[in-house]
Parts: C-alpha cells; sequence; structure tokens
C-alpha cells in the first residue's frame, strides 16, 4: 500500500508539473533581447610651449644672441593646447649667469598681449583655451639702461606651463594666486593628437518591437560620441523605443562592461517619459540584472534618456583609459486580458490534451501496483 500511496504521490506531482508547464507556455508572452557595444575614452590635458624671436619671414626658434644696455630683446613664449578644453598659465623663470646690480626680471617684460594677466612671477589666460588653440603671451624683454660692459651679462628664459579641464576648475582672478593650491600632475599622454569633447548628435535613436520580427536596431554602437570623457563632464543622449505591436510589453534594461575601472567610476542616469528610472553607477551591481524602466500599450513610443557623468573627484589616474560597455535591453509581451479571452482552439485543445494525458496516468499506475503482490517485484 505504501508503494502505491508513493506512485500517487510522483504521478500527482508530475501531473502539477506537466499542468504548470503548459499554461506558461500558454499564459506567458514572447521575450527578446538585443545587444549594443559602446565604447569610450577618457582623454586628457596637455600643453606645448616654445620661444620665439621675430624674423624678416615671420618667428623663428629663438637663438642665444647678445644684448644691449636699454635694448629690447625678441623673446615670445607661444603656448597651444593640444587636448580638452581648459585654463593657462605659464610661470616664467629668469635666471642671471650670474649676479649683476641691476638683474632682468618679469617686470622687465614688454608687449603683454590681450587676454593675459600676470600674478607674481606667472602669466594666466583669462579666457579657457579651446583644444588645439594657440596663443602668443608676450614680445619680449627690455634691457636695464644700467647696464654697461662692466655690468651686464647675460640670462635665461625657464617657461612651465601648465591647464586645467574647464570642467572642473574655475580661477579667481581677483586673488593673487588665481589657481589656489591646486596640485598639478604630469599629463599620461604624450603625443600631440588633438581632439574635441564628446558631443550630442543629431540623430535620433531607435528601438522598434514588433510582433513579427522582435526587436530591431538602426545602429550597433548606441552612443558612438561616447568620446574623450574628462573629469566633471556630462554627456547625453535618448533613444526612441517603439512598440509597433498591439500587444502589451515590458523593457527592461541593464549594462555590463569588459573592464570596471571606468564604468564603476562613471555615473548614469535614465529617465523615460521624463521620469527618473535610474541613478547609480555605469555598471554596479544592481544594475547587472535586468530592471524595468517601461511599460508600454500597443503603438506606444517612449523617449529613454541618458546621461553619463565622469565625477569632478576623478584623478588623473582615470585619464586616457580606454573601455566597452554592452547596453542590454529586453521586451517582454503581456497578454491582455482580451488576448485570454480569444485563446485560439488549438493552444485549448493542446492544453487539455496534455493535462488530460497526466491525468490518465495516476489510475494506470495504481492498477499496475495492485497486480502487483510485493513491492519492487518487476517479474
Amino acid at each position: 500500500m505504501k508503494c502505491i500511496h508513493k506512485r500517487i504521490k510522483i504521478c500527482l506531482t508530475v501531473f502539477l508539473i506537466v499542468s504548470a508547464a503548459v499554461c506558461i507556455s500558454v499564459y506567458a508572452g514572447k521575450v527578446y533581447e538585443i545587444s549594443f557595444i559602446n565604447g569610450f575614452r577618457t582623454g586628457s590635458t596637455d600643453i606645448k610651449i616654445g620661444l620665439y624671436e621675430e624674423a624678416d619671414d615671420g618667428y623663428r626658434h629663438l637663438r642665444p644672441g647678445k644684448v644691449m644696455p636699454n635694448s629690447r630683446v625678441s623673446c615670445i613664449p607661444i603656448v597651444t593646447n593640444l587636448r580638452a578644453d581648459g585654463y593657462v598659465r605659464v610661470k616664467v623663470e629668469i635666471v642671471m649667469n650670474k649676479d649683476v646690480p641691476h638683474p632682468v626680471s618679469v617686470e622687465n617684460i614688454y608687449g603683454i598681449k590681450d587676454g593675459w594677466i600676470i600674478k607674481g612671477d606667472c602669466f594666466y589666460k583669462i579666457a579657457k583655451m579651446k583644444s588645439g588653440e594657440t596663443s602668443e603671451i608676450f614680445k619680449g624683454f627690455h634691457i636695464p639702461e644700467e647696464w654697461s660692459e662692466e655690468t651686464s651679462e647675460g640670462f635665461s628664459v625657464k617657461l612651465t606651463a601648465d591647464v586645467i579641464q574647464d570642467q572642473s576648475f574655475i580661477p579667481d582672478f581677483d586673488s593673487a594666486a588665481p589657481w589656489g593650491n591646486v596640485e598639478i600632475e604630469t599629463a599620461k599622454e604624450k603625443d600631440n593628437i588633438v581632439y574635441g569633447n564628446a558631443k550630442r548628435t543629431e540623430d535620433t535613436h531607435v528601438i522598434q518591437y514588433s510582433q513579427s520580427g522582435g526587436l530591431h536596431k538602426e545602429t550597433t554602437d548606441l552612443f558612438r560620441n561616447f568620446n574623450h570623457f574628462m573629469a566633471g563632464h556630462k554627456y547625453k543622449d535618448s533613444l526612441t523605443i517603439e512598440n509597433s505591436s498591439k500587444k502589451r510589453i515590458k523593457v527592461y534594461f541593464r549594462t555590463e562592461a569588459a573592464d570596471n575601472t571606468l564604468p564603476d567610476k562613471m555615473q548614469l542616469r535614465i529617465l523615460c517619459g521624463g521620469k527618473n528610472v535610474y541613478e547609480g553607477n555605469l555598471v554596479s551591481h544592481e544594475f547587472g540584472e535586468y530592471k524595468e524602466i517601461a511599460e508600454m500599450g500597443g503603438g506606444e513610443k517612449q523617449l529613454l534618456e541618458f546621461e553619463v557623468e565622469l565625477p569632478k573627484e576623478s584623478v588623473n589616474y582615470y585619464s586616457v583609459l580606454d573601455d566597452k560597455v554592452v547596453w542590454n535591453f529586453k521586451v517582454q509581451e503581456l497578454q491582455n486580458e482580451a488576448d485570454v479571452r480569444t485563446w485560439d482552439d488549438s493552444n485549448i485543445y493542446a492544453a487539455i490534451s496534455v493535462c488530460a494525458a497526466s491525468a490518465a496516468l495516476i489510475p494506470a499506475l495504481i492498477y499496475g501496483a495492485r497486480r502487483r503482490k510485493k513491492c519492487g517485484n518487476s517479474k
């Protein structure tokens, strides 16, 4: 009798599992997934400076020469911003070959260009310099008239140029030290590539869902202009999700990255229909799993807005890094009440047939068990 009870329990379990599976297969909607691989890079600030002198055919690199008392020496510093937009300062150090009664100093500089101010021994560009922009600082030095053949002496000029990106810093030009105590780090890049900042495109990205084709995308790189992020930069873009089917759907989203160095530092904000649906790390434990971001009826459209930011606090370590982020979207159909009432006969008959077949196993197994004299006798 125990064997019979055991077989009944097994059969009931099988019946319930099969029935549940059939119901799920009938009621559950279709699920589709689509992915975009997006590469991006953090940029850096860098600057170069050179000393030139006036020549008959323009400028040429500065050459050492003799100086005369009460004369002007052409010495033109020219700076070029190689990479991201930023504020520039140039420190001028004048070193005399030997001590003299009237040494050359920054007070002897003449021809300071508009847009530059001097504070102490540093020249500051008031306006930020654009990527690739070049600017002269001054024209040269006026040699003291007190010099004579006995007291005159040569000197050298040392220039140190610094640049700070504009997104994370605002100088105080009313202060004696406009940059304060800011720490300057050495740029990681050593080439002369000039590039611009990430800019939003005018293109409209579209993800379309249809019952016949599932999810369709127009591009493989969702945010192809995510490029050269700097600390403090924010980049915004958007896409439109179109539900061209007659079904109601739920839309889910998650991100993943090949290397967590950058995505773990960068911040992501998503708005759907103007409503904030996520705010946090670009790649996080929470966003490693699909998160529902929208529910849409048949024929509806939703605008998804994305904002990615590299925080101001990001240090030089995070510059000049490459990474990729995978943007994953998933759509699941929902069964409307009308759909449930209008199932076609084949679905209903299939469900009834499988459930009936499962139920029929119970009396068959019980009958077979009663004919045996002992449990487990297979003869």
